[in-house]
C-alpha cells in the first residue's frame, strides 16, 4: 500500500512543476529561452549521452525507438528533480544564483516483443535570469532591472516498433507526438533613483503547438557477451502557433502594480520556426557472464557510449522578435562510461552486496552555444559523474539515480560573461517486483 501511495504522488507531483523556473542564467533572455535546460540523471552523468542508451530496464524518451526493448509485463515509471547552482564573473563583477526544480515524468511499457510505448512531461525551454544596471541622466541616475521567467513544457505519447526481430539483429523504430505550451515572460522595469515612479517593459510569448521526435536503433549482439547499438534521432524544424504581447505601464510605484496604467498593449499572432536537431550515437557492452574472475561469484559490466548532436539555427526564425536575434549551428560531443562490478540486479547471493549492484558513471562533454558575445561563439564544457543504486528490497529493476555536472559556459574573452556552474539531478526508477503485473486483466474461471 505504502508503495502505491509513494507512486501516486510522484505521478502527481509533477503536474504542479508547469511553469516554475527550470533554469538560472542570463543567457535564457535570448529567443524562446534555453532549449532542454535540464538533465536526466542517468544520461547527465554520462557526458549527456543517450541517443543509443538502449536498454530493457531504462526508459529512455530522447530515442522513441528505445519503447519496444522495454521487458514485456515491466513498465517504468521515472521520475526526476534537478537543481543547478551557477557563479557568473564580467570583469570584477561576480554574482551567483541557484534554483530546484521538478524535471520529468514518465511512464512506459512493452506491448509485446515488437511494440512499445511512452508517455510523459518534460521541458522543452525555459527562461530565468534577473539583472540590473545604472546609466546617469543629467542629475539623477536611471537604474534597469531586467527579469524573466516561464518557459515551455512537452507533453507526449510516443511508441515504437521493432521491424527486425532476430536472434543478433534488432532494428526499431519511433516517434514521440508532443504538445508544447506555455508562456515567456521578459520584463524591463524602468526607475529613477529619486523617485519610485517608472516605467515597466512586458514582453512575453505563449506557445500552444504540436511537435515530432522521430528516432531509429540498431542492436547487434556481437556475441553473449557482447552488444553493439547504434541510434539515431531527429527532431525536424516546425513551425509552432505564437502569440506575442507586447505592454508599456506606467507605474506610480513599481513595487505596487496598484494605480499602474498601460500606455500601450500590442498582441500579434505567428508563428515560430524552430531549429532542427540530428543526433547519432553508439554504445558498447562487455558482460563477463562465466562468473569465472578470481573465484567470484560477480559478472561485471562495462558499458562505452559517444554521441554527436547537430543543431541547425540557421532554420530557427522568431518574426515575434524581429530580425535582432542571430544564433549560430551548435555541435555537441558527449562520451560516458558505466561499470557495474555485478550486472545482474536481481541476484540475490550472500557474497553480492549492495556495493557490487551499484552502477558507477563518469563522462564529458564539449558543447558549442547558439550565443555570442563580442561576435565570439560561447562553448560549454564540463565534466560528469554519478551513480545508479538499485532498490533491493523487492525483485525489481528498480533504482534511484543521481548525477553531478561540472562545468563553464564561456567564450574565452576575459572582458565578456563567464558562468561556472555545478548541477546535481536526482531521479527514481520504478518498476513493478517480478512476482507482481500492472495493467493486468485478471480472468474469472
Amino acid at each position: 500500500m505504502l508503495f502505491k501511495s509513494i507512486l501516486l504522488l510522484l505521478i502527481v507531483a509533477p503536474i504542479f512543476s508547469i511553469g516554475q523556473t527550470n533554469t538560472n542564467t542570463p543567457f535564457s533572455s535570448r529567443g524562446i529561452g534555453e532549449m532542454n535546460p535540464l538533465t536526466h540523471p542517468i544520461f547527465g552523468a554520462l557526458g549527456n549521452v543517450s541517443t543509443a542508451l538502449i536498454d530493457s530496464a531504462q526508459l529512455n524518451s530522447e530515442n522513441p525507438s528505445s519503447y519496444s526493448f522495454l521487458g514485456k509485463g515491466q513498465p517504468i515509471f521515472s521520475v526526476g528533480i534537478a537543481s543547478n547552482f551557477s557563479t557568473f564573473k564580467q570583469q570584477s563583477i561576480t554574482s551567483a544564483s541557484h534554483f530546484i526544480s521538478l524535471n520529468y515524468f514518465t511512464l512506459g511499457m512493452a506491448l509485446s516483443q515488437r511494440f512499445g510505448i511512452c508517455f510523459g512531461l518534460k521541458p522543452y525551454s525555459s527562461t530565468g535570469y534577473h539583472l540590473k544596471s545604472s546609466k546617469i541622466s543629467g542629475t539623477d541616475t536611471l537604474n534597469y532591472d531586467f527579469t524573466g521567467n516561464g518557459g515551455f513544457s512537452n507533453a507526449y505519447f510516443g511508441l515504437s516498433v521493432k521491424i527486425l526481430h532476430r536472434h543478433k539483429h534488432h532494428i526499431s523504430i519511433g516517434s514521440n507526438f508532443g504538445y508544447v505550451f506555455g508562456t515567456n515572460l521578459n520584463e524591463i522595469t524602468t526607475t529613477l533613483s529619486s523617485a519610485t515612479l517608472g516605467g515597466i517593459r512586458d514582453k512575453s510569448i505563449q506557445i500552444k503547438a504540436m511537435n515530432i521526435d522521430l528516432g531509429i536503433s540498431y542492436l547487434y549482439r556481437i556475441a553473449s557477451d557482447h552488444d553493439l547499438v547504434i541510434g539515431a534521432t531527429l527532431t525536424p524544424s516546425q513551425s509552432f502557433a505564437s502569440t506575442y504581447t507586447n505592454s508599456l505601464i506606467y507605474a506610480f510605484s513599481t513595487t505596487n502594480v496598484l494605480g499602474n496604467d498601460t500606455l500601450k498593449s500590442t498582441i500579434i499572432n505567428n508563428n515560430i520556426q524552430t531549429p532542427s536537431i540530428i543526433s547519432l550515437g553508439f554504445k558498447y557492452d562487455f558482460t563477463k557472464k562465466n562468473k569465472e574472475i578470481n573465484n567470484s561469484n560477480k559478472s561485471p559490466q562495462l558499458q562505452i557510449s559517444g554521441e554527436l548532436k547537430l543543431t541547425n539555427w540557421n532554420s530557427y526564425n522568431n518574426p515575434l522578435l524581429g530580425n535582432n536575434e542571430t544564433f549560430k549551428n551548435t555541435i555537441q560531443y558527449g562520451v560516458g562510461f558505466q561499470y557495474a562490478p555485478h550486472f545482474d540486479f536481481l541476484d540475490r547471493s550472500k557474497d553480492i552486496n549492495l556495493i557490487h549492484r551499484m552502477k558507477y558513471r563518469v563522462g564529458a562533454i564539449y558543447q558549442t552555444l547558439p550565443w555570442s558575445d563580442q561576435q565570439v561563439q560561447l562553448s560549454n564544457k564540463a565534466l560528469t559523474f554519478g551513480i545508479g543504486i538499485p532498490i533491493i528490497n523487492q525483485f525489481s529493476s528498480s533504482s534511484i539515480n543521481l548525477s553531478c555536472l561540472y562545468g563553464q559556459r564561456w567564450n574565452g574573452i576575459e572582458s565578456t560573461l563567464k558562468e561556472n556552474y555545478f548541477s546535481f539531478n536526482f531521479g527514481v526508477n520504478i518498476t513493478p517486483a517480478s512476482y507482481e503485473r500492472w495493467f493486468k486483466k485478471n480472468k474469472i474461471d
